[in-house]
C-alpha cells in the first residue's frame, strides 16, 4: 500500500500543527490536550518507521509510553473542561503506571525474544485502560442534571471509544491484532482520521472547545458540581465598552442574521479573542455565545411573525439567520415552548380582542 506512509505522515504533520498552538494557550485543558497530541504524534512516528521497514526499538519504547498516556491525559482534559480542579498531584497519580510500562518496555530492548509477548501486554493494557477512562468520563457526564447537546454527543463518542478500546484490547490479548499485517494500517489510519477530523472541525469552528467547555460547565453548575475558578482573560479590557460594542454588532448591525456566523467572527467584530468573548458573555450576560445569537434571532422572529403576516414561517426563519425550517422550529420551541405558527395565531387572536 504505497499510500499508507503518506497517510500516516499526514497524521504526524497534523499532530505537529496542533501541538504548539495548544501549548501556547497556557490553559490547563489546552496543555493536557497538547500532551495527548504529542503522544499521538510519537505513535504515528513509530508506525511510519515500521511501515517503511525501519523500526526502532528506542522509538518503540516511546511509542508504548505514549500509547498509555493518551487516555489519562484526555480524561484529565475533559475534567478540566468540566470545571473540575486538575492539580499536578492528580496528573502524577494518573501517569504513575508509566513507570511499570517503561520497565516492561525496557525488557524488550534487553531481551528481544520477549518483544511480542510484552507488546501484547502493553498494547492490550493500554487499550483496556483507555476504555476504563472513557467509562469514567461517561459517568461524569451522566452526573450532569441537564446535559448539554454537545455533552450528549461527547457521551456517544465516549461510548464508541469504550467499544473500540475493549475490542482492540481483546484482539491484542488474543494475539490476533499485533501479528496481523493490517494492524498498522487500521491503527495509524484511525489516528490520522482523528487528527484530520479535529483539524477540519477547528478550521470550521475555531471556538468549538470553548463552546463545549461553556456548555459542560453550565450543566455542571446546575448539577451542583464543585468547579475550579477560571483565570480571567479579560484583564485590561473595558467591560462596559465591549458589552456596548457587542450590542451594537447584534442589535444595530444585526450580525446574527448571518447563518454562518461563528463565535470567532463575532469576537473579531468586537476586537476580542473567542475565549475573551466567551468569558465576557458568560460572566457578564449569564449566557453562552450560541444561545446569545439564537436569542437575538428569536427576538426578531417574534417581531416579524406579528408585524409581517405576509411572510411565511420559513421566510421569517431564514431572514433572522436560521439555515432551515427545522432548526428555526427547534429554536423557537426552546424559547417559546410552541411552534412559530401557533405563536403568530395567538398574537393575532390577542390583537382582535376588544380593549
Amino acid at each position: 500500500m504505497t499510500w499508507l506512509p503518506h497517510w500516516i505522515s499526514l497524521g504526524l504533520g497534523l499532530a505537529a500543527l496542533f501541538l504548539l498552538p495548544l501549548w501556547w494557550r497556557q490553559e490547563r485543558w489546552s496543555r493536557l490536550l497538547a500532551g495527548c497530541v504529542l503522544a499521538l504524534g510519537l505513535i504515528q512516528l513509530h508506525l511510519l518507521l515500521t511501515v517503511l521497514g525501519r523500526p526502532s526499538l528506542p522509538l518503540l519504547l516511546l511509542h508504548e509510553l505514549a500509547l498509555y498516556c493518551v487516555a489519562p491525559l484526555l480524561f484529565l482534559c475533559v475534567q478540566s473542561l468540566l470545571g473540575m480542579t486538575v492539580r499536578r498531584k492528580a496528573l502524577a497519580l494518573h501517569l504513575a503506571p508509566l513507570s511499570l510500562v517503561a520497565g516492561l518496555a525496557a525488557l524488550q530492548m534487553a531481551r528481544p525474544e520477549w518483544l511480542l509477548p510484552i507488546e501484547k501486554i502493553l498494547y492490550g493494557a493500554s487499550f483496556a485502560a483507555g476504555s476504563v477512562y472513557a467509562l469514567v468520563v461517561l459517568k461524569h457526564l451522566g452526573q450532569l442534571a441537564q446535559p448539554a447537546s454537545l455533552a450528549r454527543v461527547q457521551a456517544v463518542a465516549m461510548a464508541l471509544i469504550v467499544l473500540a478500546g475493549l475490542s482492540a484490547a481483546l484482539l491484542v490479548f488474543l494475539g490476533i491484532a499485533l501479528e496481523h499485517p493490517g494492524f498498522p494500517l487500521a491503527y495509524g489510519s484511525a489516528i490520522t482520521a482523528l487528527l484530520a477530523g479535529g483539524h477540519l472541525l477547528y478550521q470550521r469552528f475555531p471556538a468549538l472547545v470553548e463552546v463545549v467547555g461553556d456548555e459542560l460547565r453550565e450543566a455542571a453548575e446546575v448539577a451542583g458540581l464543585t468547579l475550579e475558578p477560571r483565570r480571567s482573560q479579560l484583564a485590561g479590557i473595558e467591560i462596559d465598552a465591549k458589552l456596548a460594542e457587542l450590542r451594537q454588532q447584534l442589535e444595530a448591525k444585526h450580525l446574527y442574521r448571518d447563518e454562518d456566523l461563528t463565535a470567532a467572527q463575532l469576537a473579531n467584530a468586537v476586537g476580542l479573542t473567542p475565549h475573551q468573548l466567551s468569558e465576557l458573555v458568560n460572566e457578564h450576560l449569564g449566557i453562552n455565545i450560541p444561545r446569545l445569537i439564537k436569542r437575538h434571532r428569536i427576538d426578531e422572529a417574534r417581531q416579524l411573525l406579528v408585524e409581517k403576516p405576509a411572510l411565511s414561517v420559513l421566510e421569517v426563519g431564514l431572514t433572522v439567520g436560521f439555515s432551515s425550517l427545522s432548526s428555526f422550529y427547534a429554536a423557537f420551541r426552546e424559547f417559546e415552548d410552541m411552534a412559530p405558527g401557533m405563536y403568530r395565531k395567538q398574537a393575532a387572536a390577542r390583537e382582535k380582542l376588544p380593549d
